[in-house]
This record gives structure tokens, C-alpha cells and sequence, in this order.
């Protein structure tokens, strides 16, 4: 069940206004922007309250749910077929297919970006104390690898429905992985703490949904690093493709090319996994 409620621009909330999704009346939902939807955590939470009138959710701290992150290793044997396969790729279009794989370009064990390991660009460092698991570096649009050479594999579209019982697509563009793993978490925190006023909420309530409903999934980020040439040139990469940006640099330009005072940036997925 969903819950919806009137909330005022103190980020106080209408005791009396909270009501059903199903007992509203969306032409009136329409009608009024000061009402929003908050969680079900949250509305249980405020009707337990001995409180009437405009109120504040200070002093509702949940326990936050963890994404359960996977950390992706090649197993021997499934690399062992690649291996074989490629050979046969080799064999058939030389041209196209060199003699040794690219096994080790997919699914590395993500490092910190810091200016000690990109020297003499522009970026933003990752935290020290990052917790990279979950994190792989991949080239770009190659998530389909991740069955060809671990035990894991994607999860098909009608999976997300029947399994997740939510479309959990979240992806967008950041200037590093601490980036990445605080906006996951504290999209979590606004599902379950605030209301739909934030942009943060949706994303939230899809993870928690995913979360509680299939607590044997797991899930990775994959991080694509994209360079600016500084060239200027038309036709190479574009910011509103890959989703929102969640960096600190204000964007002006359509292709990060002719962007000033940036020089990386990475594009991300969170994918969900089931172990095969």
C-alpha cells in the first residue's frame, strides 16, 4: 500500500491528511502540489504518533536495508569455454578477433580513482575508505559477459517484474564509485525517511522493493570511465544518454568534449544477479 499526505514547505506534515493511496481521489491529487507520497514505514510510524496537526519525521530513524553486493571472480571453467571460443573467432575472422582473448579486460575489481593513479587530469578522488565490493570495471553496454564468465547472470526483463516486483533500472553518470555507493544509500534513506518531493525517493523505493522482496539477489555496480578529449569534436560522447549526472560539476555543454575543468567521468549501472 501506498500513502499520501500534505506537506508544507518546512518539510512538516498534516497529521490528519494521511491517508490510502486507494482512498484518493487523484483529480483532487492533481489539484493540490502540496501533497506527497511518503513510505509505508513512515506512515505507520506517524500513526502510531499521539500527535495531531503539522509534524516533522525527526526522530524516525529505521533501520536502513543493505544492498546485498555481490563481488564477481571468473570461474575456470566458463572461462576455460570463452577461451575456446574465442580461438574459434580468431580462426574464422583473424582480422577481427586477435590471437589472445580479452578475458582480463572484463570484470576487474574496481580501484580507487584518486589523481596518484590519473595523474595530470582533472577528477574527483573516491573516498579512502571506499568499500569497493560490488565495484567492477567494464567496458562500456558489456554487462552480457557476466554469465560467460562467472556463475553469475543478469536477471531478464520479465524477471524484474516477477521477482523484484519492480522495475529496477537505476543508472546514471558520476565522477567516481563513492559517488555511486552514497547515492544508492541515501536514495534508500529518502524512500523510507522523506517523500516524494525528493528526487532521490523513486530510486529508493524501487531498492527497497527489490531488497525485501528477493533477499537472495545480489547485485553489482558496473563503472565505464569516459575521458575528455577536449577536442571539441562532434559525435562522441554525450551527457544525456546515460542517465542523470550525480557529480559536482556543473555541465554546459551537450558533449563532454567541450567541457572545461573536467576530465572524467563514469558511467554506471547497478545490476541484479541471481548465482546460477
Amino acid at each position: 500500500m501506498t500513502y499520501n499526505i500534505i506537506v508544507n514547505d518546512k518539510n512538516e506534515y498534516l497529521i490528519e491528511s494521511l491517508t490510502s493511496e486507494n482512498t484518493l481521489n487523484y483529480d483532487e491529487l492533481a489539484d493540490k502540489s502540496n501533497w506527497v507520497e511518503i513510505s509505508n514505514e513512515l506512515a505507520t510510524w506517524l500513526k502510531t504518533q499521539d500527535l495531531s496537526g503539522w509534524v516533522t519525521a525527526n526522530g524516525f530513524e529505521p533501520e536502513l536495508p543493505i544492498i546485498p553486493y555481490a563481488t564477481l571472480t571468473h570461474d575456470p571453467e566458463r572461462v576455460k569455454e570463452y577461451e575456446q571460443r574465442w580461438s574459434e573467432l580468431h580462426q574464422e575472422y583473424p582480422n577481427d578477433f586477435p590471437e589472445k582473448s580479452d578475458v582480463n579486460q572484463h570484470l576487474q575489481p574496481w580501484t580507487l580513482v584518486n589523481k596518484e593513479s590519473y595523474p595530470g587530469i582533472i577528477l574527483e578522488d573516491d573516498s579512502n575508505d571506499l568499500d569497493i565490493t560490488g565495484l567492477h570495471l567494464e567496458p562500456l553496454n558489456a554487462k552480457r559477459i557476466i554469465p560467460k564468465l562467472t556463475r553469475y547472470e543478469q536477471l531478464e526483463i520479465h524477471e524484474y517484474r516477477e521477482i523484484l516486483k519492480c522495475s529496477l533500472f537505476i543508472y546514471g553518470v558520476s565522477d567516481n564509485a563513492t559517488q555511486v555507493k552514497r547515492y544508492l544509500d541515501q536514495a534508500i534513506k529518502e524512500y523510507l525517511t522523506g517523500n516524494s518531493d525528493s528526487e532521490l525517493y523513486y530510486d529508493g523505493k524501487r531498492l527497497c522493493t527489490a531488497i525485501t522482496n528477493a533477499p537472495d539477489i545480489e547485485y553489482v555496480i558496473l563503472l565505464t570511465p569516459m575521458f575528455n578529449t577536449h577536442d571539441m569534436a562532434m559525435g562522441g560522447w554525450r551527457w544525456h544518454k546515460w542517465g542523470e549526472y550525480i557529480g559536482r560539476h556543473e555541465v554546459s555543454h551537450e558533449y563532454l568534449s567541450f567541457e572545461t575543468g573536467i576530465d572524467y567521468v563514469l558511467v554506471w549501472e547497478l545490476i541484479p544477479l541471481k548465482r546460477t
